[in-house]
């Protein structure tokens, strides 16, 4: 293979893995040979070319602006939970920058934690998630 011919990375060393119809890719069991192949010049009698890239969370992630502002109600979270922190973790990545309701938004209601937040689209936040808090 391309790699133990052209890289010296011994089979058994890396691990091949198919995305979609073109894209590759290679788990290398040690980061010496990764940065070995990720900074090495290709060599001329390769049959073909590869681009090489590190992989990273955001490989395939895309931009969008976030355009509503919304007043989100979580139920049933008990008292020592209701914090920014674990609605952070509840939402996940469909809303940012969470802040807690003032109190004279959402009025007096105990069993109810409010939060405003940032999102792509109301239809995306999640109605229901269940927490093990």
């Amino acid at each position: 293979m391309l790699l133990e011919e052209f890289f010296s990375v011994q089979h058994g060393e890396y691990k091949v893995s198919t995305f979609e119809p073109r894209d590759f890719l290679v788990e290398f069991s040690s980061a010496a040979d990764a940065d070995r192949v990720l900074h090495a010049h290709y060599p001329a009698e390769a049959p073909f070319q590869l681009v090489w890239k590190r992989w990273r969370r955001q490989a395939t992630a895309s931009l969008q602006s976030l355009r509503f502002r919304v007043l989100i109600e979580l139920r049933g979270i008990p008292a020592h939970g209701r914090n920014i922190s674990t609605v952070r973790i509840i939402l996940d990545t469909s809303c940012s920058d969470l802040v807690e309701a003032p109190p004279e938004l959402v009025g007096d209601d105990s069993k109810k934690y409010f939060v405003g937040a940032w999102c792509i689209h109301p239809d995306l936040v999640p109605q229901t998630k269940m927490i093990f808090i």
